[in-house]
């Protein structure tokens, strides 16, 4: 269901990455073609990279042993060849320095495959990191951002949590055997922010584009990237594979989101968001969900194109439920594709058009209407944190209620002659 009833406080422009003046250059690339097998350390092929792959532990006493079985093996039977990880034993990961930190705009893409499948909640890794390989003592020393993906679906880490990554539509599909192409934007020194991709080569589908801010130091730049398997006793069948890392992509995606953030007002909930520019941006949607499943449109502003100016949003929505209200914004760009950003939340207990009291109460509870003009509401109900009604009443202007319920914490629920929920507060009777 689409709630078409929104009112626009600013109509502005969203997002994105500020757009380089800048052409596109190749720092660094392996497309992996002539490793031998044996050891990664033993080989340093590709360029713009400042020694060989390195092991490292992937968890805390997990050294991770040879990420390559025997000899290099090819991601399907008609692409090129990979890096592999055996997966009879525990977890594996390398880790490889850059010839020199990257910052400013810049894209990290390569393809992986795996044999894993949903069910299995186990994921292959990428991380990018601060620190070079030669002072890392697990792949994931200076992380900065880690993401991963399994037949279970998408996750990132970035701040100290894991998140599942929201899938594209639900159109999005992740299958053991099949090809996926990974793309990483960031400016690893102007606002640390980055945006993913991910795109089933296999089944055609692409993930939503999500955006963030990179952990860490601010500003240090990205020195090293690492591959793992976190399975153990597993055979996943893991492959990674034509590793390109550019300068100043010629299509960056959308980053660059500044803030986005929620607060109650009298008349509503009021979202407010800033960008540092825009790239062909066709429109954005306000978003909203009660359960973090469902999600429904709140409004939607036609974007500005193509623009280098910082640009503020407010939107408000004049119509929130009691309790928990979750937002996030829908950025399309002309061409179609679309992301989202981070989940804000805002706690909505009424729109301060009712004042109850007195509040602690004893035996009886009365509601004030703040304009003595308006209509009292039809219905107010007293319930338990249970949801269970303990007293239904039709309020009366600066009337008290007698109300027999034993002294706890409840919650005042008024309503209109709809239905509809016009208030919700917490009280407590003594």
């Amino acid at each position: 269901m689409i709630r078409k009833t929104f009112t626009l406080i600013a109509s502005l422009a969203l997002v994105i990455l500020r757009p380089s003046a800048n052409a596109q250059t190749m720092v660094a690339q392996d497309d992996c073609e002539a490793y031998s097998g044996g050891n990664y350390t033993d080989e340093n092929h590709g360029s713009g990279f400042s020694g060989a792959f390195q092991f490292r532990a992937f968890g805390t006493n997990d050294q991770g042993g040879e990420f390559i079985e025997t000899g290099s093996r090819k991601i399907s039977g008609n692409q090129s060849f990979g890096l592999y990880a055996n997966t009879s034993g525990s977890g594996k990961a390398v880790s490889r320095s850059f010839t020199s930190v990257l910052s400013g705009l810049h894209r990290i893409s390569f393809r992986v495959r795996f044999d894993l499948n949903t069910g299995n909640g186990m994921s292959a890794g990428f991380v990018i990191c601060n620190t070079g390989v030669g002072s890392q003592s697990m792949w994931n020393t200076g992380q900065r951002l880690y993401l991963g993906i399994s037949g279970d679906g998408l996750w990132k880490y970035d701040d100290g949590t894991l998140k599942t990554v929201t899938l594209g539509g639900g159109n999005f599909s992740c299958n053991g055997g099949d090809i996926y192409l990974v793309e990483l934007d960031f400016n690893a020194t102007s606002g640390d922010s980055y945006a993913f991709r991910i795109t089933n080569e296999t089944s055609s589908s692409v993930s939503d584009i999500m955006s963030g801010t990179l952990s860490g130091t601010s500003g240090s730049g990205i020195l090293s990237i690492g591959f793992g398997n976190g399975v153990i006793g597993y055979s996943e069948n893991l492959i990674f594979d034509d590793i390109v890392v550019t300068q100043n992509p010629a299509n960056p995606l959308p980053i660059e989101l500044v803030s986005f953030t929620a607060s109650v007002r009298t008349e509503g909930v009021l979202l407010q968001w800033e960008t540092a520019s825009e790239s062909n941006n066709s429109h954005f949607e306000v978003e909203t969900s009660r359960d973090l499943r469902n999600w429904e449109i709140v409004g939607r502003v036609q974007g500005a194109g193509t623009t280098l100016e910082n640009t503020q949003y407010h939107l408000l929505d004049p119509s929130p439920q009691p309790g928990p209200n979750y937002y996030r914004l829908r950025q399309v760009d002309f061409d179609g594709t679309s992301w989202h950003s981070a989940i804000v939340v805002v706690d909505w207990t009424g729109n301060g058009r009712f004042e109850v009291f007195p509040n602690p109460f004893g035996g009886a509870i009365g509601i004030r209407i703040a304009d003595q003009d308006e209509a009292m509401p039809s219905i107010a109900e007293l319930m338990d944190v249970n949801g269970r009604v303990h007293a239904r009443w039709v309020p009366e202007p600066e009337s008290l209620q007698e109300v027999q319920a034993a002294p706890g914490v409840y919650l005042l629920r008024i309503s209109d002659g709809n239905g509809r929920i016009l208030h919700l507060q917490k009280v407590v009777k003594f």
